[in-house]
């Protein structure tokens, strides 16, 4: 299973997290999969790792699934805050690796996870692009199928409708050439024909009503602080734009084009201007 490697020398920050450290090299290895966390964290243990080594948890870079479990403090107390279409997101990426759903929102597995299909454990190629703040890798996770063909697991979760593109240009992690090392287009041109196909979160009976990095903003009571630059257009606009609603309670910017910034320096250097 042989992966090209996109991320040399790219670091994301993924989800709300900001980046915490740098790789020097974007590394590249085979793993097995012992824990499904969430439709985008997966606890993997490398083939390469020593006796006594800890599980890496690998946070998948360039989409954000709703959440299953949001942990922030309100009033000074931790409480635990669940996203519509969380479970269901995650009972995605348990479909997609093809994992008994006994592993799904387990707590702690005590044994590998296994594939339904052959009783065996389950394994995929990972490529890592650096940590962020809570130590988790970040990075893309490839998963042979029985047929021979290797599925992009995080750019195939987009395809399936089960979540929205989260493009992050963080400092010391946006090269002249990040919007195509990220791939921006190709996740918002999955998720926008996820949409229109009415597919996972974007079903036509009863749609998600706001992306995750809303939920998580809202539920933890904190305030905007990234730019949101438009894809398409190349425009980019002022911290919490990406939460502006129309008279319809739509969206005002297609969160299906969104690319985050650090700051509006960063936004310029890579040929986005205000509207």
């Amino acid at each position: 299973m042989t992966a090209p490697n996109r991320f040399q020398g790219l670091v994301l920050a993924s989800a709300f997290l900001s980046l915490f450290a740098l790789d020097a090299q974007a590394q590249k290895y085979k793993a097995t999969v012992i824990k499904i966390t969430d439709g985008d964290t997966l606890k993997i243990i490398p083939d390469n790792a020593q006796p006594g080594d800890k599980p890496v948890d690998i946070r998948m870079l360039g989409y954000d699934t709703p959440e299953l479990h949001l942990f922030a403090k309100v009033n000074g107390k931790s409480r635990k805050f669940v996203q519509k279409y969380g479970p269901e997101s995650t009972d995605a990426m348990v479909a997609l690796l093809h994992a008994k759903p006994a592993v799904l929102h387990g707590t702690r597995l005590v044994k590998n996870a296994e594939d339904v299909t052959t009783g065996k454990p389950i394994r995929v190629e990972v490529e890592t692009a650096g940590l962020d703040q809570h130590d988790r890798t970040l990075g893309t996770v490839y998963f042979t199928k029985a047929d021979g063909k290797v599925v992009d697991v995080n750019l195939e979760i987009v395809k399936l409708g089960w979540a929205h593109p989260y493009i992050y240009c963080a400092h010391g992690a946006c090269p002249p050439d990040f919007l195509k090392l990220s791939k921006a287009e190709e996740f918002s041109k999955a998720c926008k024909e996820a949409r229109q196909k009415h597919l996972g979160i974007f079903n036509a009976q009863d749609p998600i009503k706001e992306t995750a990095s809303e939920f998580r903003r809202v539920s933890a009571q904190r305030q905007p602080y990234q730019y949101i630059g438009v894809l398409e257009t190349k425009t980019v606009y002022p911290p919490g734009a990406d939460a502006d609603r129309d008279a319809s309670g739509e969206y005002k910017l297609d969160p299906c084009s969104v690319i985050r910034f650090d700051t509006e320096e960063l936004a310029y250097d890579l040929g986005f201007r205000k509207p």
